[in-house]
């Protein structure tokens, strides 16, 4: 319960809005308390009002990929277990402006957006998504880790295989 009250608030902390959808599903799938449904569905509104103030981004201070990647992917869930097409619009315009903003330059956690771009080639059919998604598969091994050892290692490893899964759904 603390969790799913106070976390998931801050879209200036994007993954803490990720977060807090996971966290509140989690906890809805345990205990179908719709309570948390409830909480999950007040965040993902937080963060679209967030994106619809930041040209469908969310913005942070510098370039780590991973927190967008992060909410993107708490939408997907949020949308696979609720039908929500709204935020399945909301994830598409998120992958859009990571594109649109950081071009080829997606960071060391590449991972995360590779999973973004999966969630809006699942959403849409459109095969950019998917080509957005494969480049970036391809090229994470040439980026190296920046130093980062195992949590970015994890990271692309996890997201690779969610964003394959995305695919054969």
């Amino acid at each position: 319960d603390h969790v799913t009250r106070t976390q998931g608030g801050d879209p200036g902390q994007p993954r803490s809005v990720g977060h807090g959808i996971f966290c509140s599903l989690a906890a809805w799938a345990a205990t179908s308390d719709q309570k948390y449904l409830a909480r999950a569905r007040q965040i993902v509104e937080k963060g679209e009002q967030h994106q619809d103030r930041s040209n469908g981004g969310m913005p942070y201070p510098s370039n780590f990929t991973f927190q967008g990647g992060i909410v993107g992917e708490a939408y997907y869930d949020w949308v696979y277990a609720t039908g929500d097409q709204k935020a399945a619009q909301y994830t598409q315009r998120l992958a859009d402006w990571m594109h649109s903003t950081y071009g080829d330059d997606l960071g060391v956690t590449v991972g995360m957006a590779t999973m973004l771009f999966g969630a809006a080639y699942d959403y849409t059919g459109d095969p950019k998504y998917l080509k957005l998604g494969v480049n970036e598969l391809e090229k994470w091994p040439l980026k190296g880790m920046g130093g980062r050892g195992l949590k970015a290692f994890a990271q692309v490893h996890r997201a690779s295989k969610r964003f394959l899964w995305m695919l054969a759904v």
